[in-house]
C-alpha cells in the first residue's frame, strides 16, 4: 500500500509539472550584416500548429525570400503553403517518401547560450556542413554552418520524428527558437541571415487563425 501511494504522489507531480504548449504570437526579424535583407516574420502558435508570415522589406535578387504564409499542422503531419494568386492551400505531407530534412543534426553549443528578450536560451548547431544535391543533372554544393536559440522555459512539443522536418527547427525543437544564425555559402556566393524575436504576446489564440481562409481549395501534394 505505501509503495502505491508513493507511486501515486509521482505520477500526480509529474502531471503537476508537466508544462503547457506556449500559445499566443512572436514577432522575428531577419536582417544581414550588410543591411541588404530586412524580413519581418510574425509567428502564430497554437497547441498543435504554427501559423507563420515572412514579409520581406528588403531581399536581393537571386535569393528565396519572398512574402509567404505557411501552415505547420503538426496534428496532420502537413505543411500547407497557401497561394493567394491561386486561391490554393498547397499541401506536402512531413512523413512519408516526400519527407525532407533541410537542416544537418544539431548539436549543443554551451559557450553560445544568451538571453533573448528576458529567456535563457540554450544554443544549438549544426557545426561547419557541406550539402550536395542534384539539380537539372548539375551537382551543386552549399556548404555553411547555423547556430539556433531555444527558449528554456517557453515549450512548443511536436512528435520526435517532425522535429527536425524542413522549417520546424527554426521555430521549436520542443522548446520556442527565439533566435537564429545562419551562414549559407552556395557557389559564388555568400549569405549571413539573423533572426531574432522583436516581441512575445502569449495568449489564447481563436481557432479560426488557424484556418485555411475562405475560397481557397486544397491541393494535396502527398
Amino acid at each position: 500500500m505505501r509503495y502505491l501511494l508513493l507511486l501515486s504522489l509521482l505520477v500526480l507531480s509529474s502531471g503537476l509539472t508537466a508544462q503547457k504548449n506556449f500559445e499566443g504570437t512572436i514577432r522575428y526579424q531577419m536582417v544581414s550584416p550588410d543591411s541588404t535583407v530586412l524580413v519581418n516574420i510574425t509567428a502564430w502558435y497554437g497547441r498543435d500548429r504554427i501559423l507563420f508570415t515572412t514579409a520581406p522589406e528588403k531581399a536581393p535578387p537571386g535569393t528565396d525570400l519572398k512574402a509567404e504564409t505557411i501552415l505547420l499542422d503538426f496534428r496532420k503531419a502537413a505543411i500547407d503553403r497557401y497561394k493567394p494568386n491561386d486561391k490554393v492551400v498547397e499541401r506536402e505531407r512531413m512523413t512519408g517518401k516526400g519527407k525532407k530534412q533541410d537542416i544537418p543534426v544539431l548539436n549543443m553549443a554551451p559557450a553560445l547560450a544568451k538571453p533573448i528578450l528576458g529567456h535563457p536560451c540554450t544554443a544549438r548547431t549544426t557545426g561547419r556542413f557541406s550539402k550536395s544535391e542534384q539539380k537539372d543533372s548539375v551537382t551543386i554544393t552549399v556548404a555553411g554552418e547555423m547556430v539556433f536559440w531555444y527558449a528554456d522555459d517557453l515549450v512548443f512539443s511536436v512528435p520526435d520524428s517532425l522535429l527536425m522536418i524542413q522549417m520546424v527547427p527554426l521555430f521549436t525543437n520542443g522548446h520556442i527558437a527565439l533566435g537564429s544564425e545562419i551562414k549559407i555559402e552556395p557557389p559564388g556566393m555568400r549569405f549571413v541571415l539573423h533572426t531574432e524575436a522583436k516581441e512575445i504576446k502569449p495568449g489564447r489564440l481563436r481557432r479560426a487563425v488557424f484556418r485555411h481562409p475562405k475560397g481557397y481549395r486544397l491541393r494535396d501534394n502527398g
